[in-house]
């Protein structure tokens, strides 16, 4: 007798734009249904994505939590996950305390967590060190999306590294299967610009990490010295009327374009010559393994995380830290002067995206870890 679909629970913080969303998005339209039900808890509100998982076919709660300690939200909180009871339960940036009261009042419960970014991109404090810790008592299983974040895992929170498996952030290729003069004729028209303007591209969270005031810094010289080329921004956060005040003070109204929050972003991908990113922190870097599969040279700086995705000299150039106000535009000018080498990168990118963060592979990868996770539970009770 078959064994009835196993009942997964993901969590997140939100549904807004952003890849810890787009990833959870590909994992439970990927499920097998024959083998697992997924259904996904967003701790405050459904946001965007919680349109696009209902329009899928999964179902969604909201906690409403209005902040990461309410009372009331976690009482709703667990109060629905005792009533679904749930076979697993896959944490994506939520928040620490909630795998500790999940493994508390569901016991049954087996419990993933990936970190994308969210505990340890903010800045560790004793507090959050503390949360960290505890709720590694109640977690089965740890994803770390780069062996970057996996060392970092195991060194904040004294995590036996045998309980962390490396699994690389996926891309979907077949969403980024496009007729570039398609693409570039959708892009340019939705936006307002000459066909024969070269783009540049940046996609992302306007915050301090990832640094879009110093990317616009870093290429204004560029932007005032060629009237036709032009930086597309994609993307929302607590920055953008930051952002948006340097452009015009640098006078940049017309070549720095914000475009806020997109659906399109294969389209837009593909449109642009080369992608940039200027960030001072990542734990991989999503956009840039997107910019890969769309076949764009990424210009970016070195740091951890980042440089596990982009190969120097090959799929783009990484500039250190200590020298991109120098050699930042250089790469990006050097590149647009060389249509061949673009394209020698964007292919290179293209094979390595394929070979390393494609969906399918990936996502098999975790149904497995999943699968491990209930043997080990089920050995143990036996």
């Amino acid at each position: 007798m078959s064994r009835p679909p196993i009942k997964v629970a993901y969590l997140l913080w939100s549904g807004g734009l952003g890849g810890a969303e787009r990833h959870v998005y590909d994992l439970a339209t990927r499920m097998p249904p024959a083998s697992f039900s997924p259904m996904v808890c967003f701790l405050s509100i459904k946001g965007t994505y919680g349109d696009l998982f209902t329009n899928a076919g999964i179902p969604i709660t909201e906690a409403r939590l209005r902040n990461g300690y309410d009372l009331g939200g976690a009482v709703r909180l667990l109060s629905w996950m005792r009533d679904q009871k749930f076979d697993l339960v896959h944490d994506h940036i939520s928040t620490p305390w909630a795998r500790v009261a999940i493994g508390m009042a569901t016991p049954q419960s087996r419990v993933v967590y990936t970190e994308h970014n969210g505990l340890l991109g903010s800045g560790l404090h004793s507090w959050g060190r503390f949360w960290g810790r505890l709720s590694a008592h109640y977690t089965d299983q740890f994803i770390a999306v780069s062996q970057y974040m996996k060392d970092e895992l195991v060194s904040n929170f004294r995590i036996n590294p045998d309980r962390v498996e490396v699994v690389h952030n996926f891309v979907d290729s077949a969403r980024f299967s496009l007729a570039p003069n398609v693409c570039r004729s959708h892009t340019c028209q939705s936006v307002g610009l000459p066909l024969d303007g070269r783009l540049l591209i940046a996609i992302g969270r306007l915050d301090a990490n990832k640094a879009f005031d110093r990317l616009v810094t870093m290429l204004a010289p560029m932007l005032r010295g060629d009237s036709n080329l032009h930086l597309l921004i994609v993307g929302e956060g607590p920055m953008k009327a930051q952002v948006k005040a340097q452009i015009d003070d640098l006078h940049l109204r017309n070549q720095v374009h914000l475009l806020g929050r997109r659906l399109d972003v294969p389209q837009l991908l593909c449109a642009a010559d080369v992608f940039v990113l200027a960030s001072r922190y990542e734990s991989f870097a999503i956009v840039a393994a997107e910019a890969m599969m769309a076949r764009k040279p990424v210009v970016a700086p070195n740091i951890p995380g980042l440089n596990e995705v982009v190969v120097s000299g090959e799929t783009g150039i990484l500039v250190d830290e200590s020298r991109l106000g120098i050699d930042f535009c250089d790469a990006v000018r050097g590149l647009l002067r060389d249509p061949a080498k673009r394209c020698r990168m964007g292919q290179a990118g293209y094979q390595r995206a394929l070979a390393l963060f494609e969906r399918e592979k990936n996502t098999n990868r975790i149904f497995a870890l999943y699968e491990k996770v209930l043997n080990a539970a089920q050995t143990s009770a036996d």
